[in-house]
């Protein structure tokens, strides 16, 4: 984890903000779960998708303003991050011509990682399976 300083929260050790890049280097999963305030708005930049371990995957399930859009789908298209995972993006419902539709080794899920609406985290769950079977999704939206 990073916060502002460092310590241990709920057994987890965590590392302060200003020691941040020494660990994005040694991740391989990032998981955002930061709120969207002024202090986290496109928290998520190209420094930081630089700052990780090439070939990391990227994980958004906080809240889409804390990403700068841009820079992650330039992170997957040039292959700095083998991947990225968001159910959150800065504008939602996802616009139909947003680039993110077409962006590689993207997985957009309909923002449902507090499994709402109940179940929804199920109908995830069978489309991953699908995905990894490579059969059809099913609510595929594009």
């Amino acid at each position: 984890g990073i916060a502002r300083s460092s310590g241990e929260r709920s057994g987890v050790p965590v590392v302060a903000e200003s020691d941040a890049s020494e660990l994005l280097g040694r991740t391989d999963v990032l998981v955002s779960l930061l709120p969207a305030t002024a202090e986290t708005a496109e928290l998520f930049d190209a420094s930081v998708f630089e700052s990780l371990k090439p070939g990391a995957v990227f994980v958004n399930v906080g809240r889409g303003a804390t990403v700068d859009e841009s820079a992650l789908i330039d992170a997957l298209a040039s292959g700095r991050l083998r991947s990225a995972a968001i159910d959150v993006t800065r504008t939602e419902p996802l616009p139909a011509d947003s680039a993110l539709w077409d962006t590689p080794n993207l997985v957009i899920t309909p923002h449902v990682a507090g499994n709402r609406p109940v179940g929804s985290s199920a109908l995830i769950d069978e489309n991953v399976r699908r995905l990894l079977a490579d059969e059809e999704l099913l609510n595929r939206v594009r």
